[in-house]
Order: structure tokens, then sequence, then C-alpha cells
């Protein structure tokens, strides 16, 4: 879920590619309601097989990547063949945006291989290979637009964006190898900010675009399920997880905060510090509330993506420590 979450640090205005990103979104999304129709199995088996799959995992991967491809092609012809092409070159952004960005891409590839493993395990394919080929299916995913933007002049390939999404492929797969169960779950939440009327086009220019453009205002998180590590903790609620956040604020550009706009018009706010700000909050795991009912688990399974509204403590250079009762 939230494909286009990392989308914004490279370009911000490219309306083909939040389409593309989009769309790719909601590609994710539909595998929700396949994994919803396991409706005898409680929430926590959602990296279970069906009894007796359904459908084949032939069709799924063969359907699945017959829809990428062709979306694909048409990010290429519509938006990248707008822009000279070059030869396949990198562009170094790891300094950007306080690393936000690069959480975005942690957290999207993590999302698609959680999707992606979700459904092959209700299909006929073997439980191992399924393991692997969803976990790995983020990356996948994720790296052709990096190769695009490596032959586009206008951008270039990410190494720490491909970093990133390997990453976040690797804790999926990791827990799902060693563990069958997911014990660390990133997590996302938004907070508006006021930095985005200072650049609408950049940092978004209503409520949504701001929710998945302004840096400012997102955390991410890994929600750690407490009992899952320590079974013998009886006295704590199999539920209830502790949260370590990551955001920043002062940003109202990739490096710094002076810019020139197309009017050739110069702004410059270097006097607003940028800092990083880290949290901890307690936090719920869904999957460990059972239900035979498919549209709670489908609501659950959605859920599972954001960072539950909880007390915190957050600690930033600026601010130090400070305590809220109630942080999304």
């Amino acid at each position: 879920m939230f494909c286009y979450l990392c989308a914004p640090a490279k370009y911000p205005d490219d309306p083909m590619k939040k389409l593309f990103l989009w769309w790719l979104n909601a590609l994710i999304l539909s595998t929700v309601f396949f994994q919803s129709k396991a409706q005898t199995l409680p929430a926590d088996t959602l990296l279970m097989p069906l009894p007796n799959a359904q459908f084949s995992h032939k069709k799924l991967l063969y359907g699945g990547g017959a829809a990428y491809t062709l979306g694909m092609v048409g990010l290429d012809r519509l938006w990248y063949a707008k822009e000279p092409r070059s030869n396949f070159h990198f562009f170094d952004d790891s300094g950007e945006w306080l690393q936000i960005d690069k959480a975005g891409h942690f957290y999207t590839s993590y999302q698609i291989s959680r999707a992606a493993t979700g459904l092959l395990l209700q299909t006929n394919m073997p439980r191992r290979r399924a393991l692997w080929v969803g976990g790995v299916t983020g990356l996948v995913l994720m790296t052709p637009i990096e190769i695009l933007d490596g032959f586009s002049s206008a951008y270039g390939a990410s190494l720490s964006d491909e970093l990133a999404n390997a990453s976040g492929a690797a804790l999926l797969l990791s827990q799902t190898l060693l563990w069958g169960e997911l014990r660390i779950q990133p997590r996302w939440s938004y907070t508006p900010t006021g930095w985005a009327k200072y650049r609408p086009n950049v940092l978004g220019s209503n409520g949504v675009e701001r929710a998945l453009k302004d840096y400012n205002g997102q955390t991410y998180w890994l929600s750690v399920n407490v009992r899952s590590f320590v079974p013998q903790a009886q006295w704590w609620p199999k539920w209830l997880c502790l949260a370590a956040g990551y955001g920043g604020n002062g940003m109202l550009g990739g490096h710094d905060n002076h810019w020139t706009d197309a009017q050739n018009q110069t702004f410059n706010y270097d006097h607003v510090r940028r800092y990083r700000q880290y949290y901890l909050s307690l936090d719920v795991d869904f999957t460990k509330i059972r239900t035979r009912k498919a549209w709670v688990r489908t609501l659950l399974y959605s859920l599972g993506h954001f960072h539950v509204p909880a007390p915190a403590l957050s600690f930033s250079k600026p601010q130090g420590l400070r305590g809220h009762w109630l942080y999304f």
C-alpha cells in the first residue's frame, strides 16, 4: 500500500509517475480482497496457504506480470519518452530529505512483498517457494523504475533508493523464513505541518498531496511485537507492540531551503533549521486479532499499514525530549 510514498523526492511534479504509482498501488491493494477469501482462518495466518487452493499460482504470476509490464511500457512511452535519453547513469540523492524518502522506499518495498507473499501462499505454489517469490517481489517491482530513471537525462538511477528497496523486501523475507510470522512491521503515519504553503508544488497543494509529498509530516515506524520475542511475558498483551519512529522537520527542499522557481524568482529559507526526530510509542499488531469474517480480515490487513495514534516520546536536537499524550 502507498507505493507512491517514495515518489516525491526525485520527481515531485511528474503526473505520469504519480499516475503509474497510483496504478501499482491499486494492483497491490487488489490482493487484499483475494486474501480475504480465507474466511475460516484467523488474521495471523495471512502467511499460510489455504487448505484447498482454488487458483493456480502460474496464472497469478503470468497475469500479474503482464499487467505490471503493460504499466511499465505505458510509463516509458507516456513519460520517459518526453525526456532526453542518455547512457545509463546514477544520481546520488542519498543526502536528500534527511533520508525520509529512503524510509518511504523501504516501507513501500516491504508492503509490496507482504501483499505478494500473502497472496501466493493462498495458491497451489509450494510454501517455501511462495515465501521466496513473494519476498523478493517488492524489490523486483521497484527496480525497473530505477532502471528507467538511469536512462533518463533528467534523473538517474539511485543506489540508495535501490538499497532501501532491497532492505524492505529483505525484512519481509527474513521474517517469513526464520519465524513464519511478522514480528517487526514497518508502519506509516502523517501529521499536517505548515511547511507546504511555502512550496506547494513540491510539498503539496491540498491535504491528500501533502500527506504523500510533505516529508516534514511523515513518520516511519518499526512496530515490534513484544510477546513474539518474549513469549514468557504472559502479562504483556499479544496485540500490543512497541514502535520506534523516525521523521524530520524544517525541510523545504531536498538538500537545502533555497530555490529558484520557474519565473526565476529566488526564495531563501536557509535560516529554517532542518533536523531529525526520533519517536518511541505503542502500537497494535492487527494480525493477532482473530476473526472469521472476510471483511474484517480485509480491514485489519489494511490497518496494518498505519501506526495507531498512541502516547509517545519524541527526541530532536532543537527540542530535546518531549512527551505526547497522543501522536500519529
